[in-house]
């Protein structure tokens, strides 16, 4: 299990879920921390319900007009929906300009005006060194940002900050997607194996793993690790696509349209 999930099937986070659904449903306004509404914003985007996500990231800016956290992600939230305009002045009206969630912000609006090069050196000078895990978990960030907007050779740059000091899933995994990216499909799946045997119920990795299986046209392989994938998330999208794509490539048309089914 990813960090993320085991942080969403928690008691504490599942509580404060059902106190913020219960007050949506009662109509009675309750006091919630920031950090907390914020986390239920992010797990209804990790669902794709983006209505409840908006109107949880609105409440909480009611509650806590001038939080950062929750003015960065109303942001991108904007980003998200292509008004750059909206999403930078909510940028420029942050005052601290050193906080991390704004400078990486900062990073994307570049990265979104195709201003690759800008946000390369911008985050140079942000993030010079690694001496700490949290450093560390920077840069994982930096190069997740750099994956979102198709720069898998600057992702690889960044990680080679990094080789040796991390032996975590997240760094194999991320290298794996860069090499993915840049269709280099061996490489990519020995990286996601080491990845898959610090977590092997990382359903991303499986993925990553099939997709790179598929692009080298090992179909039964391919089918075999969406199927892994498909016991840890029984409706995986990615696992379904490609398993429904490789049957599709074997000319097991009735399995594949079964797929599509689920």
């Amino acid at each position: 299990m990813d960090n993320e999930s085991a942080y969403y099937n928690d008691p504490e986070f599942k509580r404060a879920l059902r106190t913020y659904e219960r007050m949506l449903e009662s109509g009675r306004q309750t006091y919630m921390d920031a950090d907390v509404l914020a986390d239920i914003a992010e797990f209804y985007l990790s669902r794709n319900k983006e209505v409840e996500a908006d109107r949880c990231v609105d409440f909480a800016l009611k509650l806590h007009p001038n939080d950062t956290l929750l003015l960065i992600l109303k942001a991108r939230r904007f980003l998200d929906k292509g008004d750059v305009q909206a999403a930078t002045a909510i940028e420029n009206s942050i005052n601290d300009k050193e906080d991390y969630e704004v400078q990486l912000f900062h990073a994307e609006l570049l990265l979104y005006n195709f201003e690759f090069e800008e946000a390369d050196k911008y985050l140079e000078t942000k993030f010079p060194r690694v001496e700490s895990q949290g450093d560390v978990e920077d840069v994982e960030d930096i190069v997740g940002l750099f994956l979102d907007y198709e720069q898998p050779q600057r992702a690889l740059n960044w990680l080679q900050r990094i080789e040796g000091k991390s032996n975590g899933y997240t760094f194999f995994f991320l290298k794996a997607l860069a090499y993915l990216h840049l269709e280099r499909y061996e490489e990519c799946i020995t990286t996601v194996n080491q990845c898959l045997d610090v977590n092997p119920y990382y359903v991303r990795g499986w993925g990553v793993l099939a997709d790179a299986q598929y692009s080298l046209q090992k179909y039964e392989k391919a089918i075999e690790s969406c199927d892994y994938a498909l016991v840890i998330s029984p409706y995986d999208e990615v696992a379904l696509r490609f398993k429904a794509k490789s049957l599709y490539e074997l000319h097991d048309y009735a399995g594949a349209h079964a797929v599509y089914e689920v």
